[in-house]
């Protein structure tokens, strides 16, 4: 029962609105917590990570944080990365940039399991979880 209702959440999550395009989706591999000064870090399974990707989409010139209650975000492109920040002030997501990720495709799939493509970090309360992933 719980896997079905996870997997039906799960669709509703990454199925973008009519008319929206997916702008970026990752999936994590590893997790930590900061809670009171205390850091905790937890690899994530691969089935696992599922449930927690991270999911931008864009609709018209419009981005929005579709795995997480299709928050608004801002588009910020520097350098070697591509940051989406939540317009509530609740995190963000940063990527590599186009060019960046062309660089990463060319390296060796040993050289390319090494390294992480994306960082999705949360703030709660006076704590914050940050994810990475690929």
């Amino acid at each position: 029962m719980r896997t079905a209702i996870l997997a039906i959440a799960l669709a509703w999550v990454t199925t973008p609105c009519p008319g929206a395009q997916l702008e970026f989706i990752g999936e994590p591999a590893i997790k930590i917590d900061i809670s009171n000064g205390v850091s905790s870090s937890t690899s994530i399974e691969p089935l696992e990570a599922r449930q927690y990707r991270a999911i931008v989409i864009r609709e018209g010139d419009q981005y929005f944080w579709a795995s997480r209650g299709k928050v608004p975000m801002i588009r910020v492109e520097s350098g070697d990365y591509v940051t989406y920040v939540a317009a509530t002030g609740e995190g963000y997501i940063r990527t590599l940039s186009p060019a960046a990720r062309e660089t990463f495709d060319r390296l060796s799939a040993e050289s390319q399991a090494k390294e992480f493509t994306y960082t999705e970090h949360l703030v709660h309360q006076l704590g914050s979880t940050t994810f990475f992933g690929r």
